[in-house]
């Protein structure tokens, strides 16, 4: 059992400049028995009270003029509790308070009456304070560390003038351009991404590391919380400085008023417009945090490919605006060495690529080395050419990188949301710096075991590939093949139809919406009129008539928009089945995707509901947020069959229209109206675009044989899973160098002189 000890500070009496305390010591339960003992200590200015309190194992509740103070031992256990649990140093306090009590031990004050409140205000302090201790010791050793490895003096960069944030990046002491080697705090966080390596990976072949970055907006904080001063002893190591990111957005606000760069990326401007439209991350004056009770209202966090956290900055603004994550970005990227290539991962990874393309806000010597993907989960949100380009699971190099590790960041500092919102700004900072320090610790130490465990997982995922693709009877380079084919038919024709007929469709799709409305209360009053009394006729016939003009006069508009649209001109390889087939088969496409973004959130809130099965997340049955999603999944059910029944609608009559012409097309199959079977059953075939053909060469396999598109999708897993592989084992040899390397410098330093590993007396905490 661990001795917990209290000490109370009950008098004071002053012999000139020497304080002399009695000290009462409260030991814990030992034997059965309490033991009370009392001490004194004589303090003077050459021998403070918390230094004597120190030498006895204990911990004052404040560097100056302390109450109270607490076995380190104690605070030590409350600091592994805080760490696995997020939980403050409340109910610690509660506990021993109530404990006491129980034991017929209660604290009296000076007045002669109980301290209502027991330890919560003084442990709490001594918590907070030797949390900030600890900290500063550890920096202290690592420090020493660092100091023990060679660095090489970096030269200036010559673009610094032309870039607002490098004059700021200069004043918090950062080197610009033509850095030789990592930064300490990035390599002592995740050696496997930044420890050095013999051959480095060019852009066009997958990058030498790989993060990714994302916002969130739930970790708030309040603004009737207050702040106070700042504890200048410790400095965070994972929050860049807000006046970087103002300065990384005021480069922005410059550059949108130059005239932008000509744009050469590889998805048509109106493609990424369409995907930053469908996305709530992708429009910054979207309001995620309303009000004024907030002063920081989320935050946007940069994790390597092992979910290691490397930089976190705050969210000031009521949006998920772009210069958060391109001021993350900026910063790695002038942390790590000039040769050194990244790619990374971002849900609008699309957007912000063509941010960069077209202003140029990183410096072209960051532009070059930087590549952009949208990550695993979100890209399926994405349309499918923007798919093509930035998917992961498509993109050369990147085995099997998800870039979903800060939504497991976030699910690790989930339990600090409601305790932070009222804390003080500051120590709120200093307590999620020390949390993210803590879930960075733990990986980092876990890292042998994620390189284990993902070598295994790599092995059955090309086992599996293997004996499915084994099975299709198709030989890896047939499909390669047919790969080729299908990017090249989807992204020419898509490139010259990016801009084709959005508005219009849209607007045809609302239009079809309120005919089928209309329709609806047609039948209804058209029954009412049957079952009805002979008063009532004369005022539903009126009705009747007025809803059957509305519905003569929606169709006619959706009708006349429709005729405006000219397909054949811009898809010369449709123009073979007539130009109401071909408008038709644009029709049933963007019917498709507007099926594709239903469907997608519908599904991630199965997955929310359904997260508890098998032990996973937290069960919602019965609680506010259960019911909130039921309602909110019953509001949208009905948009999302109306557009299933539209798409099936266009499907039945583009096959009556081949029926008619004698001819061949691969239409995509039909769509359950039911969630489970598109989550289960037609998951791939929602995600097909099969709106390309050449008629000179007809049906090409990948369009009509569906185990062509199962086995093109399994040489992708074959592929990622090889490059995994081969990142593996150069991840496995620089962390078995690092630790190395490492363990060698400790022992050079453990050969020291002991003082040399301690902060002077002087320093101020």
């Amino acid at each position: 059992m661990v001795a917990l000890r209290l000490v109370n500070i009950a008098s004071s009496v002053y012999h000139g400049k020497v304080r002399q305390f009695t000290i009462l010591h409260l030991n814990s339960l030992a034997y059965g028995q309490l033991e009370w003992r009392v001490g004194d200590y004589i303090s003077c200015t050459h021998r403070p009270l918390p230094l004597l309190l120190a030498y006895e194992g204990l911990f004052p509740s404040g560097p100056v003029n302390p109450g109270y103070a607490f076995c380190m031992d104690l605070l030590q256990y409350n600091r592994q509790i805080t760490r696995h649990t997020s939980s403050s140093a409340t109910g610690l306090a509660r506990a021993l308070n109530d404990f006491h009590r129980h034991l017929e031990q209660v604290l009296i004050g000076l007045n002669g009456l109980p301290i209502q409140e027991g330890y919560h205000r003084t442990l709490q302090s001594a918590a907070q304070w030797f949390d900030v201790l600890c900290a500063i010791v550890e920096q202290h050793v690592r420090h020493l560390i660092e100091n023990a490895r060679l660095a090489d003096e970096a030269d200036d960069d010559p673009w610094q003038a032309a870039y607002p944030w490098m004059s700021v990046a200069r004043k918090l002491g950062v080197e610009l351009g033509g850095r030789r080697s990592v930064d300490s705090h990035l390599l002592s966080a995740c050696p496997c991404c930044f420890e050095e390596q013999l051959e480095h990976v060019p852009v066009e072949k997958g990058c030498d590391i790989h993060f990714a970055v994302d916002g969130n907006f739930g970790h708030k904080h309040n603004v009737d919380a207050g702040d106070c001063p700042e504890i200048r002893a410790y400095q965070t190591k994972f929050f860049i400085s807000d006046t970087f990111v103002e300065a990384v957005d005021l480069a922005l606000k410059l550059a949108g008023q130059r005239k932008p760069r000509e744009y050469k990326g590889v998805v048509p401007e109106e493609v990424v417009k369409e995907c930053e439209s469908s996305h709530t991350a992708g429009d910054g004056n979207r309001i995620k945090a309303a009000g004024d009770i907030h002063d920081d209202r989320g935050l946007m966090a940069l994790v390597c490919r092992h979910d290691i956290p490397l930089y976190v900055c705050n969210i000031t603004t009521r949006g998920e605006q772009s210069k958060y994550a391109i001021a993350l970005i900026i910063w790695l990227m002038l942390h790590i060495p000039f040769w050194m290539t990244a790619t990374a991962l971002y849900d609008i990874a699309c957007v912000t690529a063509r941010t960069v393309a077209l202003y140029g806000v990183l410096g072209p010597d960051i532009e070059a080395r930087l590549l952009f993907c949208t990550a695993a989960m979100h890209s399926f949100a994405h349309m499918w050419f923007c798919q093509i380009h930035f998917a992961p699971r498509f993109k050369l190099g990147l085995g099997l990188t998800d870039g979903e590790g800060v939504e497991r960041l976030w699910s690790r500092l989930r339990k600090l949301i409601p305790i932070l919102r009222h804390v003080y700004r500051t120590r709120r900072i200093l307590m999620l710096d020390i949390h993210i320090g803590w879930a960075a610790d733990n990986l980092l130490a876990e890292l042998s075991q994620w390189i284990s465990r993902r070598f295994k997982s790599v092995d059955e995922k090309e086992k599996r590939a293997r004996r499915l693709l084994n099975a299709s009877g198709h030989t890896i380079a047939e499909l390669r093949m047919q790969w080729r084919m299908q990017q090249s038919a989807q992204t020419s024709v898509r490139k010259k139809a990016a801009a084709l007929m959005k508005q219009e469709l849209h607007e045809i799709a609302a239009l079809q919406d309120k005919v089928h409305s209309v329709k609806l209360s047609i039948t209804r009053t058209e029954r009412s009129i049957r079952n009805g009394a002979n008063g009532s006729n004369r005022t539903l016939r009126a009705k009747l008539r007025e809803l059957r003009a509305s519905e003569t006069r929606l169709t006619a508009d959706a009708e006349e928009l429709y005729a405006t649209i000219n397909v054949p001109s811009d898809f010369p390889s449709l123009r073979v089945y007539g130009p109401e087939f071909a408008r038709q088969l644009v029709m049933l496409s963007d019917a498709r995707r507007i099926v594709q973004s239903r469907v997608a959130g519908r599904l991630f809130e199965h997955e929310r509901i359904d997260q508890a099965t098998g032990g996973v997340g937290r069960p919602l049955a019965g609680t506010k947020e259960h019911q909130y999603l039921l309602n909110a999944m019953t509001k949208r059910t009905p948009a999302l069959q109306n557009a299933i029944r539209r798409h099936n609608e266009l499907l039945a009559t583009l096959a009556g229209m081949l029926v008619d012409l004698e001819m061949e097309y691969p239409l995509p199959e039909e769509l359950p109206t039911e969630i489970t079977k598109l989550k289960t059953t037609h998951a791939d075939a929602l995600l097909e675009d099969v709106i390309a053909i050449d008629p000179e060469r007809g049906v090409e396999p990948w369009m009509s044989d569906p185990t062509i598109r199962e086995g093109i999708r399994l040489v992708h897993i074959l592929d990622r899973c090889r490059e995994e592989y081969n990142r593996l084992l150069t991840e496995e040899h620089k962390l078995f160098m690092f630790i190395s390397r490492e363990s060698q410098v400790v022992h050079a330093l453990l050969d020291t002189d002991e003082r040399e590993l301690h902060p002077g007396p002087n320093a101020s905490y």
